[in-house]
Parts: structure tokens; sequence; C-alpha cells
């Protein structure tokens, strides 16, 4: 009975997880996660330095809970925020676009993602967002609900 239990549990963890996890974006999509051979103190300095170099600007920085975002990043007219999450050596990329015509501060924390276009409603956004991670070079990029 239990060697009958093993494969039904692996089967319904693969089917459970499976699909919460692909290697090419798809739509609905809200979060890119990469794993890097580094971890703790030392990928947030690496991060915030790559940041800098890449034209961010670091906004908040929590060292205790290991999360950035970023100051506000123009992209033709739009505006969008990263958030950067660090778990160990797994990093999750999340973000907030607006209209940079939007007036309010309020209307554009309104206007987060994830509603039914996922990650970006917005090409432009996704695609630097895209060029910054690849260039931190981690080991794999995922992207996930």
């Amino acid at each position: 009975m239990k060697y009958l239990l093993l494969p039904l549990f692996i089967l319904c963890c693969s089917i459970t997880f499976g699909q919460n996890l692909e290697d090419t974006p798809f739509k609905g999509a809200k979060k890119v996660i990469a794993a890097y051979g580094i971890q703790g103190d030392e990928l947030i300095t690496y991060l915030c330095q790559q940041l800098l170099d890449y034209g961010y600007t670091p906004d908040k920085i929590n060292r205790e809970f290991h999360f950035i975002t970023t100051e506000e990043k123009n992209q033709e007219t739009i505006v969008y925020v990263m958030r950067i999450y660090i778990r160990g050596d797994v990093v999750e990329y999340s973000a907030r676009e607006a209209s940079a015509y939007e007036k309010g501060k309020q209307e554009k924390q309104q206007s987060e993602y994830g509603s039914n276009t996922g990650l970006f409603a917005h090409h432009e956004c996704f695609n630097d967002m895209m060029e910054f991670i690849k260039r931190t070079k981690p080991d794999k990029i995922r992207f996930s609900k």
C-alpha cells in the first residue's frame, strides 16, 4: 500500500506545482523567479549594485526581510516600480505599472499588476525588466502566477 501512495503523491505534487511555474513567459504570469549561486546579504548587495548600474534607483531596502523596491522608472508613456523579494538564493521579481500621465500617486498605486494581463500590460516594461534580470546572470529563470 505504501508503495502505491508514493507515486500517487508525486503525481499530485507535479500536477499542482507544475502548473504554477513555466520556463517561458505566459499570459497571467505575475512573477519572474530567478535562482543565483549566492544568497542573503551578499545577494542583496549584488542586486543593488546591478540596479544602479542598469539605471534603476533602489528606493527601499529591507535587509531583515530581504526586500527591495525601486523608484519609478519611465518607459515611454509608462512608469513602473520593480519589487524584488529574496529567499535564500531565489529571487522573485514583480512590479506595478501606471500611465505616466496619471495625476495622483494614489491612481498609480491602484493599477497593480496581475489583473488579467499578468506581469505587464506593456511589453516595453516587461522587456526592460527582463533585460535587467538577464544582466544579473541568474542560473535559472522561471515564470509564475
